[in-house]
């Protein structure tokens, strides 16, 4: 991933801060760049786990550009170990309309419990139904998101008429997150990385390994 990253990625980083105004909310933060892109890394090969987080801030990249007439931004990517994606700039209106309903979100939660999946979520998004469910069940061997504690606590405590099983895959659809990806999912690209190293590279890998 060092190799893709260091020949794909321009070295020109630049620190942005930003605060504004959306409806009774007011919005302050800062974010690092590289050139007039946005570039998020992941270590695992699962992006789900990653993903949520890099639009949230894609959100309010495009935002920025929006606010500061910022020209020319590119595409906002998250690079993992074996796949890339590329969200397109969001444009002006639906940006706003975006990171205001993630302050929204944000507010909410702070006052009652919200449920978010996230994993399972980008399966659904991104992959197939199944594989959703297997990220929430999970297997012998790695554990699904319905094991989370705090989702557990949350079936038996539920006030409401209906029993939650915790076993069972709530509607994922109903998201917030799931929506506003979805209605853009056409424009996101998902690339196999090439991660071959050159043979220099790989004796030197070799000879470090050996040592």
């Amino acid at each position: 991933m060092y190799n893709f990253v260091s020949q794909n990625i321009p070295e020109e980083g630049l620190y942005h801060e930003f605060e504004f105004s959306l409806d009774k909310y007011q919005v302050s933060g800062s974010l690092v760049t590289q050139g007039n892109q946005f570039v998020d890394l992941a270590l695992s090969k699962k992006l789900g786990s990653s993903f949520f987080v890099f639009w949230v801030k894609h959100v309010f990249w495009s935002l920025y550009c929006a606010k500061t007439g910022r020209q020319n931004c590119a595409e906002s990517r998250l690079i993992g170990p074996e796949n890339e994606l590329a969200v397109p700039i969001l444009a002006p209106a639906q940006a706003e309309r975006f990171a205001f309903e993630c302050c929204q979100l944000f507010e909410l939660a702070s006052l009652e419990p919200y449920i978010f999946f996230a994993k399972s979520t980008y399966s659904l998004l991104f992959e197939t139904e199944p594989k959703a469910k297997d990220a929430f069940t999970g297997n012998q061997n790695i554990s699904g998101e319905n094991s989370d504690l705090y989702w557990k606590r949350y079936c038996l405590r539920n006030t409401q008429a209906d029993i939650i099983d915790s076993q069972t895959l709530p509607d994922l659809e109903s998201s917030l997150f799931y929506q506003q990806v979805d209605s853009i999912k056409d424009a996101i690209k998902i690339n196999k990385i090439d991660l071959d190293l050159d043979s220099s590279k790989q004796a030197s890998l070799g000879s470090e390994a050996q040592s």
